[in-house]
């Protein structure tokens, strides 16, 4: 395995860091991050998760909203008026003409109220569907959550690995470094040619810019961390790496069962079709009358209940039921109901498709990450088989019972051997924490635990 591909580590979806005060000497505040810090400090601080988070205080706000129908409308008025005298044409328009003096000015206030009773369930629909709309903001914003923890995790372990992998890179230059100077000495005794002098720098050479490729990697990821967290342009940011594998243990779970009840993406699909269900209940109200109880109540100057008016000021009221029956609705509504009712059907169909999405994410997560518990045995093995084989050749070599190509063959087989129990291990753990967000489990609770 060539260096570059060693370096390649690829890039995860998401992780959170916590952080806690290193020693400051330097020029720059440095913070020493864990996962679970860093986890809820995402929680806090991210932007996407704070975006959702005000969204769902306006989908509280909009059942408040929504139920306010059921509330009575009340309407206060109230009037001045000056009016003129009544002019009568009494020959045709503008001929002779009969003016009638009036009381000179009007005023007057009131009010109003109208309850609705009955609108086909057409209110209580509405309401039940803001609150449904409220639940389904409220998951995606459990699953943004979700989604930025699973991300913060991933750019951690990513971190992680490349750590890892500078700490194989630096002690394997020693270790070339160790073989060259043993080189250089059978080179000044006429054992070996100038050539595999030039071999074993040219190694050196090889690992150093591995070496460099892997800081550049880091600090691109560290400043991606920086960024979702949301920590200050100035703060350098170290992983605390310290146990953060030694809780890496199979749960045995039905992750099938509580992906059923806790992955947002179904719950959203269920939520979903009972909008739908709601949406054609709605459309069926059209059906039928809206009954209202209303009542008003006036206090008015001059009394033109009577002509010519009374100059008293009087007062009126009156209670009452009144209903609307649209008859163009039996025939203007029968297309709107048809399109909620396909409606429906899809969003039905849309869980069933959403159900084996999940499950087979699941199961393919879960064998995965079991497939690579499996493994750690076999690259355990495999390091113990690659220093042996190194230890033999070297020893052939400096013996001059090996050629120098077999010696780097060796040297690069014990260093993908380190690298892959190392990239195991770590990649074991990303994999846990997908299978745990495919199954709609925390990872702050699973690290908690």
């Amino acid at each position: 395995m060539c260096l570059h591909k060693l370096l390649n580590l690829g890039r995860f979806t998401g992780v959170m860091i916590v952080m806690s005060v290193s020693a400051v000497a330097q020029e720059h505040p440095v913070y020493l991050l864990n996962l679970d810090d860093a986890l809820r400090l995402a929680e806090k601080n991210n932007a996407k998760i704070i975006r959702y988070g005000i969204e769902s205080e306006i989908g509280e706000e909009m059942v408040k909203e929504t139920k306010e129908q059921r509330f009575p409308e009340i309407d206060f008025n109230s009037s001045y008026a000056r009016v003129s005298n009544i002019t009568e044409f009494t020959n045709g328009n503008f001929g002779n003409s009969k003016i009638t003096p009036i009381i000179p000015q009007m005023y007057g206030s009131g009010l109003t109220a109208s309850v609705p009773l009955y609108k086909g369930g057409a209110i209580n629909a509405a309401v039940r569907k803001s609150e449904i709309e409220n639940e389904m903001i409220q998951l995606n914003y459990q699953k943004t959550i979700k989604d930025v923890h699973l991300e913060v995790a991933s750019l951690y372990l990513g971190v992680y690995k490349l750590m890892e992998t500078k700490k194989l890179i630096a002690e394997n230059i020693e270790e070339e470094k160790k073989r060259l100077r043993e080189v250089q000495s059978l080179y000044k005794n006429g054992v070996v040619t100038k050539n595999e002098i030039l071999r074993a720098e040219l190694q050196i050479a090889e690992r150093e810019q591995a070496l460099l490729a892997n800081k550049k990697e880091t600090d691109i990821m560290l400043h991606e961390i920086r960024l979702m967290l949301q920590l200050p342009e100035e703060v350098h940011v170290e992983v605390d790496s310290t146990r953060l594998l030694s809780r890496l243990m199979y749960k045995e779970r039905d992750y099938q069962g509580i992906a059923a009840t806790g992955n947002e993406e179904l719950l959203l699909s269920r939520q979903g079709e009972q909008l739908q269900h709601l949406n054609v209940r709605i459309a069926r109200s059209g059906y039928y009358p809206q009954i209202r109880l209303f009542g008003n109540y006036a206090y008015k100057y001059p009394n033109y209940m009577f002509f010519p008016p009374d100059p008293y000021p009087y007062t009126f009221g009156q209670v009452g039921i009144d209903a609307v029956f649209s008859v163009s609705g039996l025939y203007k509504n029968r297309a709107k109901v048809a399109t909620a009712k396909k409606r429906e059907e899809a969003a039905r169909s849309e869980v069933q498709v959403k159900e084996n999405e999940i499950e087979e994410k699941v199961f393919r997560n879960y064998t995965q990450y079991n497939e690579l518990l499996d493994r750690f045995p076999v690259a355990e093995k495999a390091e113990q088989l690659a220093k042996e084989n190194y230890r033999l050749v070297r020893l052939q070599y400096l013996n001059q019972l090996s050629l120098v190509t077999e010696m780097i063959d060796a040297d690069n087989a014990l260093l993908e051997a380190r690298y892959n129990k190392v990239a195991l291990r770590i990649d074991a753990a990303m994999k846990y924490y997908e299978l745990l967000h495919a199954s709609g489990i925390s990872l702050t609770l699973n690290n908690n635990n």
